[in-house]
């Protein structure tokens, strides 16, 4: 059975080099529904919600808020349409195979791969779910091995709820198609389609808002080892206004035209050796123009591994580059070490320009009064430079398994997601914090497969906070895993937990600028603490 073929791995996973990945086995196993949910399990990550399920929503590392994540499916970027981030309601799990996050001083990069054809009979997979507050989900995939001279494929997934006090009506939902053509093991061309809409309601306008994704991939095998691809992708957005009786709430703040990129990937592996190198050029506003990555290190079984990574956006008007490396040991007796560093600029896209009275043009190199929101023109970017550096420990033995570090992490300007929610806020001027982290997994006596789990990220305290940033977040849960009957076919989950984190500023959700001309200060929004329990059973 062909397909195509698989690019060599990269960065390989763990925490010590900031990498977290789930294969579609342990995506099903996750107490998470969502994708927002699901890289909220990252230690350090802080899940932003505008609300209930169909509401904006996104994840953020510490400082890295606005413009701080890119997300990829397949090797083809999920470009930010109307925000500085992509809104991660728009983002289905259905057809996902594999997730990967790394996390770094430039923000996340997410990774993710569809469903590809491991067997020659048809896949299916159908899940479904209810649950307080009137919410339901309901996801399935469907893949064939040997259809129309390839193999295709079709996902669909819908979560929506009534809301807090039933008062928050919204879901999301979404379809994704791929046809593949394979011509043998080293050659073969991809075509998807995925449609994503949220209805919010009232709470944010529009209150229908639909995404449209098109792309088109070629792959070839050049090499044992290497691997190619090119390819060609289109993006848009289009809202449902006809319940909205201001002429003013119609619109968005920023023009919402599609946008496209084409780009190629070159992926190579040999030995302990590995490489990726990417350019993608971008067309419409809001974005860079172009993009370069590179991206090379090693495995050493003997000793650990090295990677260093390289990036340059072409922006209007500067270029900015961010320039990282990691390092980690192998482990000796149980004992292992990790760190790294990362130099980063980064352009912060659709960023609304001031208004024209304010006398400025939206590329204010990160000035902290730049990002205010605009009067309907065309969006810029912002740019901010920072530093983030890691350094710890993990500990590894029978079954126990424990690491924490410290973090150093320094931004010149602190920019807001663009989404709804904060909209209307301003940039505010950065600075430098230090803090540390820890995670756990420590198997308990009582009864085979009884964990406790947790996380915890502290920094330390500053008389001026940042936005997006509570000084603690943590999370902890008594856990149990385990398979039953001689075939293994009952399998059973419970988890019983709390996860919360403390109170932090966001900008202010009030749009424009207050009467005397001046943007609305941050607002302290509470600290969350929240009691889960989970009981999930496979047959």
């Amino acid at each position: 059975m062909d397909t195509l073929p698989a690019l060599p791995d990269g960065i390989p996973p763990g925490p010590g080099a900031g990498v977290w990945e789930w294969s579609r086995e342990e995506i099903m196993a996750a107490r998470a529904h969502t994708l927002a949910q699901l890289l909220a399990e990252v230690p350090g990550l802080v899940p932003l919600r505008g609300g209930d399920y169909g509401m904006p929503r996104t994840v953020a590392f510490p400082g890295a808020a606005g413009g701080g994540m890119r997300i990829f499916r397949d090797g083809v970027e999920h470009l930010p349409l109307s925000g500085s981030v992509p809104d991660l309601a728009r983002i289905g799990l259905g057809g996902i195979d594999r997730v990967r996050v790394e996390r770094s001083g430039g923000g996340l990069r997410v990774e993710l791969r569809s469903h590809r054809p491991a067997d020659p009979r048809p896949f299916s997979v159908v899940e479904a779910g209810t649950g307080d507050l009137d919410t339901n989900l309901l996801r399935g995939a469907f893949l064939h091995p040997s259809a129309l001279g390839g193999n295709a494929g079709v996902a669909l997934d819908r979560v929506d709820s009534q809301g807090r006090d039933f008062q928050q009506p919204g879901s999301s939902s979404s379809i994704w198609l791929r046809y593949t053509f394979v011509g043998g093991a080293r050659f073969g061309v991809a075509a998807e389609l995925s449609r994503a809409t949220q209805d919010r309601d009232t709470l944010f306008l529009p209150s229908r808002v639909t995404r449209t994704d098109w792309s088109v991939r070629v792959r070839a095998r050049l090499a044992e080892g290497v691997v190619a691809d090119a390819f060609w992708a289109r993006a848009d957005l289009e809202a449902d206004t006809s319940d909205v009786t201001d002429p003013a709430e119609a619109v968005f703040p920023f023009r919402s035209e599609a946008r496209a990129q084409l780009g190629a990937r070159l992926a190579a592996g040999r030995g302990p050796l590995f490489g990726r190198f990417a350019v993608r050029s971008f067309d419409g506003e809001g974005l860079p123009s172009s993009s370069i990555e590179v991206e090379a290190g090693a495995r050493l079984p003997k000793w650990g591994g090295v990677a260093g990574t390289w990036r340059r956006d072409a922006w209007d008007p500067r270029a900015v580059t961010t320039v990282g490396a990691r390092a980690w040991t192998r482990d000796y007796r149980g004992l292992s070490a990790f760190g790294s560093w990362e130099d980063f600029e980064r352009g912060v896209p659709f960023l609304p320009p001031p208004a024209d009275d304010e006398g400025g043009d939206g590329t204010d190199g990160g000035a902290p009064d730049g990002g205010s929101a605009g009067d309907g023109s065309a969006p810029g970017p912002s740019f901010t430079t920072g530093a983030v550096g890691r350094l710890g420990l993990r500990f590894a033995w029978r079954g126990l398994d424990a690491w924490a570090a410290g973090l150093t992490t320094e931004a010149d300007t602190l920019h807001p997601l663009g989404l709804p929610m904060d909209r209307g806020g301003a940039s505010l001027a950065g600075g430098d914090r230090i803090g540390w982290e820890t995670s756990f997994r420590i198997p308990l006596l009582l009864m085979d497969g009884l964990h406790l789990v947790g996380a915890a990220q502290v920094w330390e305290p500053r008389a001026e906070p940042w936005p997006y940033f509570p000084r603690r977040t943590w999370n902890g849960a008594l856990s149990f895993h385990d398979t039953f009957l001689p075939s293994e076919n009952l399998e059973l989950w419970v988890d019983v937990g709390m996860e919360g984190r403390d109170p932090m500023i966001v900008p202010s959700p009030v749009s424009g600028t207050e009467g005397d001309g001046e943007t609305p200060p941050p607002v302290t929004v509470p600290g969350y603490r929240s009691w889960y329990a989970r009981l999930q059973v496979r047959v």
